[in-house]
């Protein structure tokens, strides 16, 4: 059975829900702006966008908590310290980085329940208000 046209535009516009979460804020960027007549992936782009700033202010956040230390010696020396849970963020940053593919995949199969993030729909949702 051939793809009508119709068919052909909602499968690209679902295969674009999941690239909206693929790379973090800009693919929701793109997404957003040039699917900006379309509802469901303004939504979602916005959504990614929020998410992954908010993701990427609490990683760096950590981050700069266990980031390796300058210690200083003396007047012209230093030496660095290296934490031994420098790790840490770049854990985080896969985590966040599969949740987000996760919720791509349930937005492309249309279970619209589990592709909302819980504040941050509320907030795409008041970006994007016509969903």
């Amino acid at each position: 059975m051939a793809k009508t046209g119709a068919n052909v535009e909602n499968t690209r516009g679902n295969g674009m829900l999941i690239f909206a979460y693929l790379i973090p804020i800009i693919s929701g960027g793109l997404v957003f702006a040039l699917y900006n007549d379309n509802p469901k992936l303004k939504f979602h782009g916005t959504q990614s966008m929020v998410y992954w700033l908010f993701s990427l202010i609490v990683i760096g956040l950590i981050g700069s908590f266990v980031a390796p230390t300058v210690v200083y010696n003396g007047l012209f020396s230093a030496q660095i310290v290296q934490n031994p849970f420098g790790w840490v963020p770049n854990l985080l940053f896969l985590l966040a980085w599969i949740y987000s593919l996760y919720i791509g995949y349930n937005a492309f199969n249309g279970n619209d329940e589990k592709a909302r993030i819980p504040l941050m729909a509320d907030v795409a949702t008041s970006a994007a208000p016509n969903r």
